[in-house]
C-alpha cells in the first residue's frame, strides 16, 4: 500500500456589497476553438491558454469535465493553461480529435465549453507504391505534354496536418534521355516534356521516387518507346555508273543497288520497283549494237501504312568490254565509324570496273567484317572498340566470270563514344568549415587540406573530361567548382543554427 499526502487550502468567498447578486464566470469570445498538437509536441508543453473571466472580479478555478482521453491532457486549475500531460503516441492511430468539455467556476456558479483538440502525427513508414515496377509504351510520335502513365503511393499518415506526398524522378538510366519526362510532385502523372526518336532510344528506364515528410520510396518506370513510319528508305549511293559489255546476254547482272531504312519491322521492309526485291538490274533483252548509254530512274519504298520512298538514278553504258582489264575502282576503300555502331550496319561498298559481273568475298581471317557476294557491301559483324584495335584491316577479292580476280583493302578506323560513367573515388567525403568563415572559404579535410571531390572515367578523349556540380542547384550553403571539385561555402554559417549539412554532388 502506498501512501500520499494531500494539503487542501481553504478560500474564503469575497465579501459582496448587502444585496448584490453573484455573476457568473465567462469563457472569452475565443472559445470553441481548434487547437492543434502534434506527435512532436513535448509531454509538459502547453498546447493553449483558456481564458476566462468573472465579472465580480472573483477567482477562477479550470478543470477537464470530460473527453479527456486517456488523460492526454492537463490543466492548470488556477490559470487556464492547458498542457500535454501524456505523448500523443500513447494515442490510438485513428484519433485524430479529442473534444474536450472545460468547466470554470467562481466556487459557487459555473461555465462549460468545449474544445476540439485536433491531433497530427508524422509519417511512421515510407510511402508505399501500387508496384514493385511500372511499364508503358508510348510512339515515338507521342506529343509534347502528353501524360502517359501515372505513379501512386499510399501513405500511412494519419491527421488532418499530414506531410503531402511528393513524387519526383530520382534517376534516369540513360542521361541523355533525363530532359524527356517529367513527374508532376502533387499528382504522380508522368509527362512527356521533349519529343522521342525510336532510332534514338528505343526504352527509357527511371527511377522515380515519392517522398513524406524525410521518408522516402523509390519505384521503376520503363518506358517503351514503339518505332512509328518515319524515316524514308535512302540508297547507299543517289548516283550509280557502270560500264556494260555490249554483247552481254539477257539475264546479265548489270548493277544491284542497295537501299536501307532505319525503322523497324514492317516500316523498314525495302522493296525495289525493279524485277528483284533485292535491288538487282539485269539485263531484259539483247542490246542494239549502235546503244551507248542509258539513264534509269529507280525506285525504293518501304512496307509502311503510309510508304515512305527514296530514288537512285543509274546511268549505264556501254562498251566492246571483252573482260580484260578487270579490277576494282580503288586499291584503298576507308572510312572512320563510332564504337557504337550496331552489328549489320553497312560500312562502305567497294566495286569494280566493270561493275555488275564481279561475285565478292571476304579474305580470310577477318572477324569484323561480311561483304554482300553481288552488291560489294562491305557490314559489320563483330562490334568495334578503340580497346582492341583503333583500326581494323582486311582483303575483299573479285572474281568474275572470266575467272579473273583481283583485291583490295578495306581499312576501317574505330572513334571513341562516351560509354562509361565516372565513379567518384570516395562514396562520402567528410569536411568542415570553421563558424564565421566568409562566403568563398574552402571547407577543409581533417588535416587542414582543402575538401576536393574527385571522380574517374575510363573513356578517352574529350568523353573522360570531367566536371562537377550540386544535385541540387538550390543549395544554399556551399557551391563546388565545376573543374576541380573543390567545395566552398556560399555564406557564413552559425554553429548554433548549423551544426551538420549533407548535400550531393554530381559527376
Amino acid at each position: 500500500m502506498t501512501q500520499t499526502r494531500a494539503i487542501l487550502t481553504a478560500v474564503a468567498l469575497p465579501q459582496r456589497t448587502k444585496g448584490a447578486a453573484n455573476r457568473a464566470p465567462s469563457f472569452a469570445k475565443n472559445d470553441g476553438r481548434k487547437i492543434p498538437v502534434s506527435d512532436a509536441d513535448q509531454v509538459g508543453f502547453t498546447i493553449a491558454k483558456i481564458e476566462a473571466v468573472d465579472p465580480d472580479g472573483d477567482a477562477i478555478w479550470w478543470n477537464i469535465e470530460s473527453g479527456n482521453v486517456n488523460e492526454t491532457f492537463a490543466l492548470r486549475s488556477d490559470s487556464g493553461l492547458l498542457q500535454l500531460a501524456k505523448p500523443i503516441e500513447t494515442l490510438a492511430h485513428n484519433v485524430t480529435s479529442i473534444l474536450l468539455t472545460i468547466k470554470i467556476s467562481d466556487g459557487q456558479l459555473n461555465a462549460t465549453s468545449e474544445i476540439a483538440v485536433e491531433v497530427s502525427r508524422s509519417p511512421i513508414s515510407r510511402p508505399q507504391f501500387s508496384a514493385q515496377h511500372y511499364k508503358t509504351q508510348i510512339s515515338e510520335k507521342t506529343a509534347i505534354g502528353t501524360q502517359i502513365y501515372t505513379v501512386r503511393a499510399k501513405s500511412n499518415a494519419y491527421g488532418k496536418s499530414s506531410k503531402p506526398l511528393v513524387y519526383g524522378i530520382y534517376s534516369v538510366e540513360d542521361t541523355g534521355m533525363e530532359d524527356k519526362l517529367r513527374v508532376e510532385p502533387t499528382t504522380g502523372s508522368v509527362l512527356v516534356m521533349e519529343s522521342l526518336d525510336y532510332e534514338v532510344c528505343r526504352e527509357i528506364r527511371a527511377i522515380i521516387f515519392a517522398r513524406q515528410g524525410t521518408l522516402t520510396n523509390y519505384v521503376t518506370l520503363t518506358v517503351t518507346v514503339t518505332d512509328d513510319n518515319d524515316n524514308a528508305p535512302r540508297f547507299v549511293h543517289k548516283d550509280y555508273s557502270v560500264t556494260l559489255p555490249l554483247r552481254s546476254p539477257v539475264g546479265f547482272s548489270v548493277v544491284t543497288l542497295l537501299a536501307h531504312d532505319a525503322d523497324s519491322g514492317e516500316n523498314g521492309v525495302v522493296k525495289y520497283n525493279i524485277i528483284s526485291v533485292l535491288g538487282v538490274i539485269r539485263l531484259a533483252k539483247v542490246l542494239p549494237l549502235d546503244h551507248t548509254e542509258s539513264i534509269l530512274t529507280a525506285r525504293a519504298t518501304d512496307g509502311g501504312k503510309y510508304p515512305l520512298s527514296d530514288t537512285a538514278n543509274v546511268r549505264i553504258k556501254t562498251d566492246a568490254f571483252d573482260g580484260n582489264g578487270f579490277r576494282f575502282t580503288r586499291e584503298l576503300y576507308q572510312r572512320t565509324v563510332r564504337d557504337t555502331t550496331a552489328l549489320g550496319s553497312v560500312l562502305l561498298v567497294v566495286s569494280t570496273q566493270p561493275n555488275g559481273v564481279a561475285r565478292y568475298s571476304m579474305k580470310q581471317p577477318c572477324s569484323h567484317f561480311d561483304v554482300h557476294a553481288a552488291s560489294g557491301a562491305v557490314t559489320l559483324k563483330r562490334w568495334l572498340t578503340r580497346e582492341r584495335a583503333k583500326s581494323v584491316a582486311c582483303t575483299v577479292i573479285a572474281r568474275n566470270r572470266a575467272g579473273e580476280e583481283d583485291t583490295t583493302k578495306v581499312l576501317i578506323k574505330t572513334s571513341s563514344t562516351n560509354q562509361h560513367s565516372p565513379i567518384f573515388k570516395q562514396q562520402v567525403y567528410r569536411g568542415f568549415l570553421r563558424e564565421n568563415s566568409p562566403g568563398g572559404s574552402s571547407v577543409l579535410l581533417a588535416d587542414n587540406s582543402p575538401l576536393l571531390v574527385s571522380a574517374t572515367d575510363k573513356d578517352v578523349g574529350p568523353s573522360a573530361l570531367i566536371g562537377y556540380r550540386l544535385l541540387n542547384p538550390n543549395e544554399p550553403y556551399f557551391v563546388v567548382d565545376f573543374v576541380t571539385g573543390a567545395v566552398r561555402s556560399r555564406k557564413p554559417v552559425d554553429y548554433e543554427k548549423l551544426k551538420e549539412w549533407i548535400f550531393y554532388v554530381q559527376a
